[in-house]
């Protein structure tokens, strides 16, 4: 996902743990298919949908900022 997003992995993880924290995300211990153990699966809970669109476009600015700076 860091890798994708251009960002390091404590980035991700951080941002991730923020929006569990804040209820737009849910984490859980999943099987994945391909994976030999249960790891880490985010989603939606039902109170969060809502939230997703204005947590997006913060995320969006915050990225707009840091490229501005590079």
């Amino acid at each position: 996902m860091a890798e994708a997003l251009g960002t390091s992995q404590g980035a991700v993880s951080n941002a991730l743990r923020r929006l569990v924290y804040g209820g737009v995300l849910q984490v859980e211990r999943r099987h994945v298919p391909g994976k030999r153990r249960r790891v880490k699966t985010y989603g939606l809970p039902a109170r969060g949908g809502p939230l997703l669109p204005k947590t997006l476009q913060g995320s969006q600015q915050v990225r707009s900022r840091a490229e501005k700076t590079q």
